[in-house]
């Protein structure tokens, strides 16, 4: 992708059109056209302007370079970058981690980054596996002996960028603190592992997770699918205020509870619901929260 194609994409995506770009930066719209048509270029200020409007980076705009969200003040880096010229399902397995966060971007490459203060020698000490076969892509990232699984769980940071053009399915497992999922659209998203915190932001689709311990999931800003499935765990779900719901209960001897702003409240189900909400498995408990995101 030139950088005309990439200024009509992310103009797209901000869901803007070329006469509200141009009254923005003050401009005409023949501007605009000229430049997402390859006719000829923004200067410096404009270029800028356009980058911030849009809120991606100058590097994105121009060279289709992604930066990560997180990378800014570690001390220790390493970074991948993968290929890909069609739809894949994502096996995503990460042995530990502090923080893992996957988004979906715009463009054509798989993204890992791995991030620490307190880890030197990531690219040594931690091993990224890429199986590419057809239709799925395999990502496993493993330990050296030398590090503990409650180091990783300390001290790793990583940062997984998925191009939405060749966006399947997604599958993710791990053992870590917090997991942070955003603007994955239209696709089928399983978790698992050992997980304390899930944030979801900004999805459109499937969402499945399948875990045992106790956990905070924060959703803001998502449609479609939402299954919790777990055996004698008591977790809390917070929802950003906009959202309507629908809460099924399935599974045996499981209960939902429902809250507004932390105190208790009815049953707020919709039936026009932009996500659908089911507690399956055994023995467990969801409070599902509204207005606490």
């Amino acid at each position: 992708m030139d950088f005309a194609a990439r200024l009509k994409v992310y103009r797209t995506n901000a869901k803007l059109s070329q006469e509200q770009v141009a009254e923005k930066l003050h401009v005409s719209r023949q501007a605009i056209t000229k430049w997402e048509t390859g006719r000829g270029l923004p200067d410096m200020e404009n270029l800028i302007s356009v980058a911030k409007l849009l809120d991606v980076s100058i590097d994105e705009l121009i060279y289709g370079e992604v930066r990560s969200e997180l990378t800014r003040g570690f001390k220790y880096e390493s970074k991948i970058e993968y290929d890909l010229d069609e739809v894949k399902h994502f096996d995503l397995v990460v042995e530990a981690a502090k923080n893992i966060k996957l988004r979906g971007y715009d463009g054509e490459k798989l993204h890992v980054s791995l991030m620490s203060d307190e880890i030197a020698n990531l690219a040594r000490l931690l091993k990224i596996k890429l199986d590419d076969q057809k239709k799925i892509l395999d990502l496993t990232l493993k330990k050296d002996k030398a590090l503990t699984i409650a180091t990783l769980q300390e001290n790793l940071f990583v940062e997984i960028l998925l191009p939405k053009e060749y966006l399947g399915s997604v599958e993710l497992q791990s053992k870590a603190d917090s997991i942070t999922i955003t603007d994955l659209k239209q696709t089928h998203l399983e978790l698992g592992g050992k997980l304390h915190e899930i944030n979801l932001e900004d999805l459109n689709g499937r969402v499945e997770i399948d875990c045992n311990t106790d956990l905070k999931i924060n959703c803001a800003n998502s449609k479609g699918r939402l299954e919790i499935n777990q055996i004698k765990a008591s977790s809390i779900l917070h929802l950003s205020e906009e959202l309507k719901i629908q809460a099924l209960v399935s599974g045996m001897k499981n209960q939902i509870f429902f809250a507004t702003k932390g105190s208790p409240s009815d049953d707020f189900s919709s039936e026009s619901p932009d996500l659908t909400i089911e507690l399956n498995g055994l023995k467990s408990e969801l409070i599902i929260d509204l207005g606490s995101v």
